[in-house]
């Protein structure tokens, strides 16, 4: 297994994270008159777990693996919400 530093831990957040949430949004609002519930997003959950990682002087590698995994959780949860949304009717 593979220890992600806290640089790959940024630029992955910053670079996953963002294209996910406006992927999101878009098909949201293309279906937003079919349904009357929007998909949760955890995207101020995701940047408060993040930041309390990356305040950390030094943290420890059980701390790091838990952190990314936690990112790569709210991705996964993110993705399944597309791929709801894709199912639905959206393009």
């Amino acid at each position: 297994m593979t220890i992600i530093s806290d640089d790959r831990l940024s630029r992955r957040t910053s670079t996953v994270c963002v294209p996910v949430e406006g992927a999101e949004c878009g098909l949201y609002k293309q279906i937003k008159y079919q349904t009357n519930k929007k998909p949760r997003t955890y995207r101020n959950l995701a940047r408060k777990d993040y930041l309390l990682i990356a305040k950390q002087r030094r943290p420890s590698r059980n701390k790091k693996r838990q952190a990314i995994k936690k990112q790569l959780q709210y991705i996964k949860r993110n993705l399944a919400h597309i791929e709801q949304l894709i199912d639905s009717g959206s393009t």
